[in-house]
């Protein structure tokens, strides 16, 4: 929607998905979106409307924000149980930025000092560089569910409290907070800054709503009666396409997977993907699958769980398809000389917060260990 003229545009999705959140990218005019059904992020394109699936995530992974960069060719994804991910738009390597007692609820970027501010569900609102070094808090022990709102020019974040019915807003070192308005009965989603004024949306309206950063009362914007929205986003159109000291920019900084520019001059961070360690010159080296049994008693039996980054996590495999055949070369894996097959109720279920790594597995039963 044109926020001068209220004009908008409806864009026509492929049938029986569910969207959820999304971003803009501005380059190639794609729109990058989760779909809630199928774990996965797709592509719908701007100029033709054609719809494709972008990257599958892991089987019950909650996301609950996307941020794009477009100049770094970068997408951040907020993952409620698993913390934040970068996603390479140019080679589409998935890694990891930031795991450790992170709990995303949104993620916005400050695109010029290459910046990643995240909401955590533990109520506190938290800094980061792109590649989670020099993590703060900048505000701890508020009320922030799902949504932040940042103001670069001003260097101001704002988010809702909806228990104590306004929004607040608070300056990046922590400082100087203050209410914005008073928004009594509203159930805001998603916010976003624009110049002057602070958009957000309202569940309950079914509308896209309006106040100024300075403060007042908010202000209905467009057509009445939109539906039920989750999110809502700013055009990157006037971020610059040049910036002389991105890191990434020439060559993708030197990295195989992924390039991360940081805030200094023409500094990086290479990231690769999961199953792959950084070296020194940018180039990703492979590591081999390991297995191990896991819930039961003794150590030659157990639920067959397989990790792909030297054991930092591991994961399950999926029934379907696992008989003897692939019993067998789990059992050469781990030493052992022959297998006895079990029922899958003989171990306790994997937690939900493990991955699905491996499905689809279908061995001959002579194969190496």
């Amino acid at each position: 929607m044109d926020i001068h003229t209220h004009n908008y545009k409806v864009i026509i999705l492929p049938p029986n998905l569910r969207p959820g959140f999304f971003d803009f990218d501005p380059v190639f005019k794609n729109i990058y979106w989760t779909d809630f059904r199928y774990y996965t992020i797709l592509k719908t394109s701007l100029d033709d409307g054609k719809t494709t699936e972008f990257l599958r995530l892991p089987q019950y992974t909650s996301v609950k924000a996307l941020a794009v960069d477009p100049l770094s060719r970068l997408l951040f994804i907020a993952e409620q149980k698993h913390g934040i991910r970068v996603v390479s738009l140019n080679t589409m390597k998935i890694a990891h930025v930031l795991t450790n007692n992170s709990r995303p609820t949104d993620i916005e970027l400050d695109l010029i000092k290459r910046k990643l501010y995240w909401c955590d569900n533990s109520n506190k609102i938290e800094v980061a560089d792109y590649d989670g070094s020099n993590r703060r808090i900048i505000l701890s022990n508020i009320t922030c569910y799902d949504e932040i709102a940042l103001d670069t020019s001003r260097n101001v974040i704002y988010w809702p409290n909806r228990f104590a019915g306004r929004i607040e807003r608070v300056n990046f070192d922590g400082s100087n907070r203050q209410n914005i308005t008073v928004a009594n009965g509203t159930i805001i989603f998603k916010m976003e800054v624009d110049g002057v004024m602070l958009y957000y949306t309202d569940y309950r309206a079914s509308s896209v709503m309006a106040v100024p950063v300075s403060g007042g009362f908010p202000h209905q914007i467009g057509k009445d009666g939109f539906g039920n929205f989750l999110a809502i986003k700013r055009n990157k159109e006037d971020y610059s396409n040049t910036d002389a000291n991105n890191g990434c920019l020439l060559n993708n900084g030197g990295c195989e997977h992924i390039c991360v520019p940081l805030s200094t001059k023409n500094s990086r961070t290479c990231f690769c993907t999961d199953g792959y360690n950084s070296s020194a010159n940018g180039s990703c080296i492979g590591y081999p699958l390991k297995v191990r049994l896991s819930g039961a008693n003794n150590t030659n039996e157990g639920r067959v769980e397989v990790t792909i980054d030297n054991g930092a996590t591991w994961g399950t495999v999926c029934i379907n398809g696992f008989g003897v055949d692939e019993a067998n070369v789990i059992c050469k894996m781990l030493g052992m000389a022959s297998d006895r097959s079990v029922p899958q109720s003989s171990f306790k279920p994997a937690s939900s917060s493990q991955h699905l790594i491996i499905s689809g597995l279908n061995c001959g039963g002579n194969e190496s260990a």
